[in-house]
């Protein structure tokens, strides 16, 4: 899967522009959608990589591993999403980024 997905996200991303031309959600819901695979791809490999690199497969450090490559990968699709996905201007990014991280630690200290 991984060899095809740089010229397959291409190909798909141009089909999308033409049927976007008569349904306007289509090339929007494209973008988004590749953001994700994208994001879904650096989970996973991070994953692998904080694996690979303590042998830890299993236990509560798997556990530590995983909630790291979920938070960093939802954070590097964040500005793609907003910025080429979903087109927002700047004044809403720091908006929305004071959104997610300010009550993030809120759970955490009760």
């Amino acid at each position: 899967m991984m060899p095809v997905f740089p010229v397959l996200a291409p190909a798909c991303l141009w089909l999308a522009s033409i049927i976007g031309k008569k349904l306007i959600f289509a090339f929007q819901l494209a973008k988004f959608l590749l953001v994700g695979a994208m994001a879904t791809v650096f989970d996973l490999g991070s994953l692998a990589v904080f694996m690979a690199m303590t042998g830890i497969k299993e236990g509560a450090w798997y556990v530590v591993f995983k909630s790291a490559s979920f938070i960093i990968s939802v954070a590097l699709k964040y500005f793609p999403n907003k910025l080429w996905a979903f087109k927002k201007p700047v004044l809403s990014i720091k908006k929305g980024i004071f959104a997610i991280f300010f009550p993030s630690p809120l759970p955490t200290s009760l």
